[in-house]
């Protein structure tokens, strides 16, 4: 076994964590353009305006139902539950009392897409 010197070990340590740090980094900026273009343009732009205008609370969700995806946007004082419900190409759903049957029981929450928190 051969010595190295402290301040050698430091500055490898140092430069281990820098290289960590920077892969870290750049693997959790690719992830949320990964997101973002995954998501419709649509609602990305929905998000904007609601970062801007919108009350503390909001979220909007991401689901897969019936093979394809589906999007609630949450509104804390609302008394109504997905009124804003949107298909993938932005059209607000019209629902049946069958479709709230079905969605209750074979939708899949994918993930919470945003939200303005309180």
């Amino acid at each position: 076994m051969f010595y190295v010197s402290k301040q050698i070990r430091q500055s490898m340590k140092r430069l281990i964590l820098f290289f960590l740090f920077v892969t870290i980094i750049s693997c959790s900026c690719s992830r949320d353009d990964e997101d973002k273009a995954a998501l419709p343009k649509w609602l990305w732009d929905k998000i904007e305006q609601m970062n801007n205008n919108s009350m503390p609370g909001m979220a909007v969700y991401e689901y897969k139902w019936k093979g394809s995806y589906y999007y609630n946007i949450v509104n804390p004082v609302s008394s109504c539950l997905f009124c804003d419900f949107y298909d993938y190409d932005g059209v607000k759903y019209q629902w049946t009392s069958e479709d709230i049957d079905d969605f209750n029981k074979n939708a899949e929450l994918i993930r919470e897409v945003w939200n303005k928190g309180y």
